[in-house]
């Protein structure tokens, strides 16, 4: 018997998060299949808007996710941030192979992680994902010098 693709992930939190705080996203991730490290990486100093950098197969990931595992990962944001006190800051799930960023931030719907598994992210060769909250849409904004999606 074959044994399942493991997603295995790089996670980097901001200095303003305990150990405790990140245990409620790495148990959330864990608990959708995703490898976690077992050992806290150093805390990033240097960030300015981004609080959590997670970085992955974010195609794989957000294909295997159903719709309460959307649930758990938008209230684990939710109480992330709450608990560290961090509004104005970003979670960014960033693909591994193109390095695509997917923008989270506290308050999103329910809605745009719907729509967000909907997506198919190989129209993207990189650049950054964004739900803009009037147009009820995720939007792309490309990297320096990239053409448009695929």
């Amino acid at each position: 018997m074959s044994k399942p693709d493991v997603l295995e992930a790089d996670i980097s939190f901001g200095v303003e998060f305990s150990n405790d705080q990140r245990k409620v996203l790495l148990d959330t991730l864990s608990s959708m299949g995703v490898c976690v490290p077992t050992r806290p990486r150093p805390a990033v100093r240097d960030i300015v808007t981004l609080a959590v950098l997670v970085i992955l197969p974010l195609q794989a990931f957000l294909s295997s996710m159903g719709e309460d595992a959307y649930r758990a990962l938008r209230k684990a944001i939710e109480r992330l941030f709450r608990a560290a006190g961090a509004d104005g800051r970003e979670v960014v799930f960033q693909d591994r192979p193109t390095e695509l960023q997917v923008v989270l931030v506290p308050g999103l719907p329910e809605d745009a992680y719907a729509k967000l598994h909907s997506l198919d992210l190989s129209r993207f060769r990189s650049g950054t994902l964004s739900f803009d909250q009037g147009r009820r849409c995720w939007l792309w904004h490309p990297g320096d010098g990239q053409a448009g999606p695929s």
